[in-house]
């Protein structure tokens, strides 16, 4: 479980403001986490151990700078709780209890099958569109595609990470998965491809089966089709993303430190509470502009005025229920 833990005390927000001389989105980024009510002039403030983080992270950001050989080996501690997996038998012996209770890390035949329609649907998508179209277009619509998959990673994460819950139609698997990562992050590194890439897989068959009977222009085929690839091909990068050096091959290592692939340092910063931020997950280049930007705090905003739903980032976590969904989708 995360190793940053939290209390919960109740004062007025005007008061933390005043103490602290800061604004209330200032109070988020001085590491209180407002969670806000609906009566009163009271709100619940989540105060956390963020100052302590930060310095972790600090150390962690180092270490990344400093672990650039294939072959070298990371510090745990310098990374938040289960950011890595453990030893194999540590690892082992937390997957016989009560870690993963219901769950399961290899590949079933449901779970091949699920891949194998979603690769078909995309390869018809991309010979569809590549046959009608120049060499030069094909390449700019699969450069465009990798680009905003990024980009559609990071707002897919987003919306499964802050809203819906594992009875949520299509992608309630997905959503229940996402915070179990959240829980036990270095379990990703264990899962068989096919484990962890189907639940992303599956909401894409519908939506390609569509597409190829669109009437669509090449270019349009050949951008979607890598688009979709890449948002399903994320959960592979992502697990990369927590994996040391030591433990990927050479050319995934080169791709990470080009950026085109995302890093562990990228990724690392997504995993602190509130889980608010660096969510694209395909390079991480969108991250940094979507986080300066405000671009999800935004949409959380318009959201709640429309809905009076609250993401899960405003919030102190809650487990509970996806302690009691785990395996429920394999």
């Amino acid at each position: 479980m995360m190793g940053v833990r939290a209390a919960i005390t109740q004062r007025p927000v005007a008061s933390v403001c005043r103490t602290h001389s800061i604004s209330r989105a200032g109070a988020r980024r001085a590491g209180l986490h407002v969670a806000r009510a609906r009566n009163a002039n009271q709100v619940s403030v989540v105060t956390t151990e963020l100052e302590k983080e930060r310095e972790v992270l600090a150390r962690g950001e180092r270490a990344w700078e400093d672990d650039t050989s294939v072959t070298g080996t990371m510090d745990e501690d310098d990374y938040c709780d289960g950011y890595f997996a453990p030893s194999d038998e540590e690892a082992n012996t937390l997957m016989e209890g009560e870690l993963l209770k219901g769950d399961i890390l290899h590949s079933t035949t449901y779970h091949r099958v699920v891949c194998a329609s979603a690769a078909v649907m995309c390869s018809g998508l991309l010979v569809e569109g590549a046959s009608t179209s120049s060499s030069a277009a094909v390449a700019i619509a699969a450069f465009l595609g990798y680009v905003f998959a990024d980009l559609g990673s990071g707002v897919f994460h987003w919306s499964v990470d802050n809203y819906g819950n594992d009875r949520t139609p299509v992608v309630g698997g997905v959503i229940a998965a996402f915070q179990g990562h959240h829980l036990y992050p270095w379990t990703i590194t264990k899962r068989e491809f096919c484990n962890n890439i189907h639940k992303v897989a599956l909401p894409t068959i519908p939506l390609q089966a569509g597409l190829l009977a669109a009437p669509l222009p090449g270019t349009a085929d050949v951008f979607l089709a890598v688009f979709t690839s890449c948002v399903v091909l994320s959960q592979l990068f992502h697990s990369w993303s927590h994996c040391r050096k030591s433990q990927l091959p050479a050319p995934v290592i080169a791709l990470q430190d080009a950026g085109i692939l995302v890093s562990r340092k990228a990724h690392g910063q997504h995993h602190r509470l509130p889980f608010d931020g660096n969510y694209c997950i395909v390079s991480g280049a969108w991250n940094n502009y979507l986080d300066s930007s405000g671009f999800f705090r935004n949409l959380e905003n318009i959201v709640y005025e429309r809905t009076k739903v609250e993401p899960r980032c405003w919030n102190e976590p809650d487990y509970t229920w996806v302690k009691g969904s785990a395996g429920k989708y394999d």
